[in-house]
This record gives C-alpha cells, sequence and structure tokens, in this order.
C-alpha cells in the first residue's frame, strides 16, 4: 500500500489499537495516529508509555479486556475519544515533531563530540 493511501486510511480510524508484545524501537505506528488526532490504544511496554503519554490509553501486554473496554469507551464517548486525540495530537507537535526531534540529537551529538 502507498503512504499516501495508507494515511487516507488512518483518517477513518475512530482510534487505534496497537497491542504490541514489545520490541518496538519507537512507536512510530502510534505516533503517526496520534499526530493526526486519532485516540490510541497500546501495550504498557518499552517506549510506549513516553510516546502516548495522556494522549491514550495504555494497556497490559496481553489484557484483552482491557483494550476492548478502552476501544467502547472511546466509541461510546466521542467526546472523551475527542480529548484525548487533541491531547495525541499536542504531544507529538510539543515532543516528537521532526523539527524537536532533530534538535535533541544535534544537541547529544554536538555533546559527544565535546567529551572527546
Amino acid at each position: 500500500m502507498r503512504r499516501d493511501e495508507l494515511l487516507k486510511l488512518m483518517a477513518e480510524f475512530d482510534v487505534l489499537l496497537f497491542p504490541t508484545r514489545g520490541g518496538e524501537a519507537y512507536g512510530f505506528t502510534a505516533l503517526e495516529a496520534m499526530s493526526m488526532g486519532i485516540p490510541v490504544v497500546a501495550s504498557n511496554v518499552d517506549s510506549m508509555p513516553e510516546v502516548v503519554g495522556d494522549g491514550g490509553i495504555l494497556c497490559e501486554v496481553d489484557d484483552v479486556k482491557c483494550f476492548l473496554d478502552s476501544a467502547k469507551e472511546l466509541i461510546n464517548y466521542p467526546d472523551y475519544a475527542m480529548e484525548l486525540g487533541a491531547r495525541a495530537k499536542a504531544i507529538v507537535t510539543q515532543r516528537h515533531s521532526p523539527g524537536i526531534v532533530g534538535k535533541e540529537l544535534l544537541a547529544i551529538y554536538n555533546e559527544l563530540s565535546e567529551d572527546e
């Protein structure tokens, strides 16, 4: 699937369920959804708590009931879903945008080069 088709499809999501068991380097799938204002229900593992923050809901790995109940709650309470989606979008803008991440990486590289 082409990227533009994928983003068009993702724009139709009410919620993104991301039940990973771990091993995700950074959670880019969650970040893409969050950047579009889509609330995320993700596993409480690896970097996901940091990535999702208060822009989504975290469930323990393999807690199917938590994922289902959270998805139902977001679908049944659209105001809550919109609130989480707005928070998610703000998190991406404030902490995960390419400009912010690039500046942070540059600062780390500069610090490391000064230590030599």
